[in-house]
Order: C-alpha cells, then sequence, then structure tokens
C-alpha cells in the first residue's frame, strides 16, 4: 500500500485512473460509503474490505491463503505435469482442480447433450497446462489484442450477431427486430454494461487501495515460510505459506 512505502521513506507511484469512482454509469445507482468514509466517494457498490497482512490482523490467515491459491492456480500452467482435464462441452467446468474453497464442491457440469442435435457431446481431453495457458494468453492482451472489452465483442459477433439461429428479439420477447435494430442495441447493451462494471470495479479498487497479488507473493516469499515453525533457518511468521492448513 502507498501509505507504508511512503513511511519508508520510499518513491510511492501515483494512482492510475483514480477517478473511475466517480464517473456517471448508465444503470448503476450509488450505494451507501462505508461508515468514516464520506471524504473517497466513489463506491457504487461497497463489498467490504478485503483481508489484510500483519500479524495483529484478525485476517491474516485468510489474506495469506488467498495469495496461496494464486500461486496454486499458477501451477497449473505447466503442461509437464502430464494432467489431462476433459474440456468438451459435456464436461467443462467440472473440474474439481478448479474449485476456491472445497465446501463450495464441484462446479457445474457442462451441457448434457447438444441442443441442437439432442446427442450427448464427444469427449475431448487435452492436457491442464496447455488448456489454462491458452486461456490465459487469450485474457493477456498483447499489443494486437482488441483488450477485454473488445474480447466480449468479438464473442458477441461470433455467438450471436453471426448465429442465425438466433432470434432478434429484444429481451428474448416481442416482435423481431431488423438487423440494423437488434445490433445496435446488442452492441449498446454489452458495451454500457461493462462501462458500469468497470466504474464499480476501479472504484473499489481505488478506494480500498490493495496491491498487486505478485507483489505481495513475493514480498511474503522474500522473508520465508510460515508453515513450519519447527524450521527456524526459513520460518518467518509473515513469511509466505507454501502448504495449505494441515501440511497436506
Amino acid at each position: 500500500d502507498g501509505a507504508a512505502v511512503l513511511e519508508r521513506g520510499a518513491y510511492a507511484r501515483p494512482v492510475d485512473s483514480a477517478h473511475w469512482g466517480r464517473v456517471a454509469g448508465f444503470a448503476i445507482r450509488r450505494g451507501v460509503p462505508p461508515a468514516g468514509n464520506w471524504a473517497r466517494p466513489g463506491l457504487y457498490v461497497n463489498p467490504g474490505a478485503p483481508p489484510k497482512y500483519g500479524n495483529s490482523s484478525a485476517t491474516d490467515a485468510a489474506y495469506k491463503e488467498q495469495h496461496r491459491h494464486v500461486v496454486h492456480f499458477s501451477g497449473m500452467l505447466d503442461p509437464a505435469d502430464g494432467v489431462q482435464w476433459q474440456v468438451g462441452l459435456g464436461e467443462h467446468g467440472n473440474n474439481a482442480d478448479l474449485v476456491f474453497d472445497e465446501r463450495r464442491g464441484t462446479l457445474p457440469r457442462g451441457h448434457r447433450v447438444n441442443p441442437v442435435t439432442g446427442a450427448p457431446y464427444a469427449q475431448l481431453g487435452a492436457l491442464r497446462g496447455d488448456y489454462t495457458r491458452v486461456l490465459a494468453e487469450f485474457w493477456a492482451d498483447g499489443p494486437d489484442s482488441e483488450s477485454p472489452p473488445g474480447h466480449w465483442n468479438t464473442v458477441l459477433n461470433a455467438a450471436v450477431l453471426g448465429n442465425d439461429r438466433v432470434q432478434r428479439r429484444l429481451g428474448g420477447g416481442g416482435a423481431e427486430l431488423d438487423v440494423l435494430e437488434f445490433e445496435v442495441k446488442a452492441y449498446f447493451a454489452l458495451n454500457a454494461g461493462m462501462h458500469d462494471a468497470a466504474i464499480v470495479a476501479w472504484g473499489i479498487k481505488r478506494h480500498y487501495d490493495g496491491i498487486r497479488p505478485i507483489s505481495a507473493i513475493r514480498y511474503m516469499a522474500s522473508l520465508g515460510q510460515s508453515s513450519d515453525p519447527s524450521d527456524a533457518a526459513t520460518y518467518n511468521a509473515g513469511g509466505f505459506p507454501p502448504l495449505p492448513p494441515g501440511g497436506t
């Protein structure tokens, strides 16, 4: 956090895009600001403060556990581990590896049958590392990318506007619209929604002023590990927890 950096006498980079929480949206309405924060407006939605790092914090364990999950998921990007996933439309989403909290159960399965043919989808296997890397690279947005909002417009173009089976009805009901009216309203609904989502997300980000996960992970790892107090050479209560509770 910027205040902590300044206390150590180092340079703190100014916040980028700090104005977003003050931008007027299309459909969103402002909620009630948190107590004591009327001087820092900018929250349309207030999810509450995230867990805080530090031995004196009641949420320190939750903070470390969330960052451990980031490392765990990053470890899935290596195809050399040989782990196979079923990624076909009949199985997609039914991978226990992706469950953040085991108490939530498994994620929903894919489609039971093809809605057009009525036949089950064929199984499609892929190396987990290949599949997750493709997903990560798709959203990474290099210099030739259309950006994250652009990705959703690409999906709209391919799955809806370029699909002859789609009925051009506003909200799924009423008379069918002509092509131009339907496309204008589809683009507006999608992009106005993403604009509102950006206002909400960046307003929250600015208000709670959180550090990037990779920066927090590197800092904690530089201190040592916080899972095994018996290893005095590497243990630090503020270190990174490489193992989950129970050491498995």
